[in-house]
């Protein structure tokens, strides 16, 4: 009815505010991403959920966060983060450049 329709409108606009005021969070630079309170949190969420190791040589050593993708920065899905060591960060690097 009436009132279904005014609370769908009413979600949309909050919708449509949210999604404003998070534009320029999503759109920051990946630099400035890296140095947010919710980049480490969220880095050390990805730590916990490897148990603390290295997901490729499971090193527990120099742990760093490598983003499979950079679609959803700033809003990365579990999925979108890998735990290596720096060692194996610095070869996975390597070896892309390589590739290309």
């Amino acid at each position: 009815g009436l009132g279904d329709l005014y609370k769908r409108q009413v979600l949309m606009t909050i919708l449509s505010t949210l999604r404003d005021l998070l534009e320029p969070f999503h759109a920051m630079r990946y630099t400035d991403d890296l140095r947010t309170d919710a980049w480490r949190r969220r880095r050390e969420r990805a730590i916990k959920r490897a148990g603390g190791r290295c997901q490729f040589c499971n090193s527990a050593q120099r742990l760093e966060v490598h983003h499979r993708t950079y679609e959803r920065l700033g809003r990365e899905a579990n999925g979108d983060l890998t735990v290596l060591c720096h060692d194996c960060h610095e070869w996975f690097h390597q070896k892309r450049k390589v590739k290309r």
